[in-house]
């Protein structure tokens, strides 16, 4: 990877952060809008710092004596010299990965405990499942599935993020019914999903041929999940229709699908099937992932590695080789993100994480920012608090 490619990439990754910024921003209501873009926003900066301090010594480690977890002392506080290939790679990955997680929190989480959990993804673990899957064991056996250790740590990560602080207040019932609580600005989701699709058909890397496929399986995505919802529910549902169309640009990225005919295929599949685990989350589980990273990344990314591992080239031991290599490469990063953010979590505990239910209800813009997104809609006046009188 020459230095074009390097910094192509992280422009890459860059503009799948900036449309995943507009997406949380306008899945959440007006009054917690500006504290959907600080947190993405902080998220970013913590981040790249904590991977700039220890992560890149993990993902660039290598050694053949130990291919499980290492440390490179000569890389802590990169940089020594020029940016690395793996650097790249790893530094995009923490540029995505927090931004999935921390949005899973969305409307009712306190903001500076979620500082912890991007320091975490940043330094660890992000880096950590990298580097198995380009020199660390799951490399050593065959899996080289890089794409997939991004999809699966912000998806475990999300769902233990959203269990652990709960439902947004209003969202589930005492009779166990379900409120939709819809985003406020619906063209500010949609933007945000194109700005994916360019960056994510980048991102994926290869040649010419596998971003034709990335953006058919977007397309079939969204076209599947129109004609699902429209069979259904007798309505065209756009917000469900965007979220077919991640679906099926995670499942091609995933699985690395390179002919366009399989491309259609995959993401035709992977829009439905996310769509359909979105509401069981949602409606049967009483799971709240107001963003929803569970069923984008975690079933999307899954399905489409699977079917990638289906697709490749070779005999059918070579194919039931890589199927398993997949599933065993989704359950170790599955595990691993779930041994370090699990315990992070339940020492903060739901009363660091959790909002007060008046805060909530006021807005976190006013709570933890003392702004408003949309000042001219404020009915009441927000004094900063440097011109507050004691």
């Amino acid at each position: 990877m020459d230095d074009a490619s390097v910094w192509r990439f992280l422009v890459a990754a860059l503009v799948i952060r900036a449309g995943w910024t507009l997406y949380a921003m306008g899945v959440s209501r007006a009054k917690h809008a500006g504290s959907a873009l600080g947190r993405q926003v902080m998220d970013l900066c913590v981040g790249l710092i904590a991977f700039w301090a220890v992560g890149a010594s993990i993902a660039a480690y290598v050694s053949s004596s130990n291919s499980i977890f290492g440390v490179d002392p000569h890389r802590l506080g990169l940089w020594s010299g020029q940016l690395l290939p793996i650097d790249a790679l790893a530094m995009g990955q923490v540029i995505i990965v927090g931004g999935l997680v921390v949005a899973a929190g969305a409307e009712r989480s306190r903001g500076g405990p979620l500082v912890w959990v991007s320091i975490l993804l940043g330094a660890v673990l992000a880096p950590l499942t990298l580097f198995w899957s380009t020199h660390g064991w799951l490399s050593d056996l065959g899996w080289h599935g890089t794409d997939l250790t991004l999809h699966i740590v912000s998806a475990v990560g999300a769902m233990l993020l959203a269990w652990k602080v709960g439902p947004r207040e209003g969202k589930y019932h005492r009779d166990g019914s379900t409120s939709a609580i819809p985003g406020h600005n619906l063209p500010l989701v949609g933007a945000g999903v194109f700005m994916m699709l360019i960056g994510w058909a980048v991102f994926g890397g290869g040649d010419a041929r596998m971003v034709v496929s990335r953006v058919l399986a977007a397309a079939a995505g969204g076209l599947a999940v129109g004609v699902f919802c429209t069979i259904r529910y007798a309505k065209h549902d756009v917000p469900l229709v965007l979220v077919g169309m991640l679906g099926g640009l995670i499942a091609a990225s995933s699985g690395q699908v390179g002919r366009p005919f399989f491309g259609v295929i995959v993401g035709a599949t992977a829009g439905v099937i996310v769509v359909v685990v979105l509401l069981t989350i949602d409606i049967r589980f009483k799971l709240d992932d107001p963003v929803s990273v569970i069923a984008i990344h975690g079933i999307g990314g899954l399905w489409g590695a699977l079917c990638g591992s289906v697709l490749v080239s070779g005999t059918l031991a070579v194919r039931s080789q890589q199927l398993g290599l997949t599933v065993l490469g989704a359950a170790a990063c599955a595990l691993v993100t779930a041994a370090f953010i699990w315990p992070v979590l339940k020492l903060l505990g739901p009363a660091r994480l959790r909002s007060r239910e008046a805060h909530e209800f006021d807005g976190l813009d006013l709570v933890e920012h003392d702004l408003n997104a949309y000042p001219d809609f404020q009915q009441t006046m927000i004094k900063s608090y440097h011109m507050r009188e004691a």
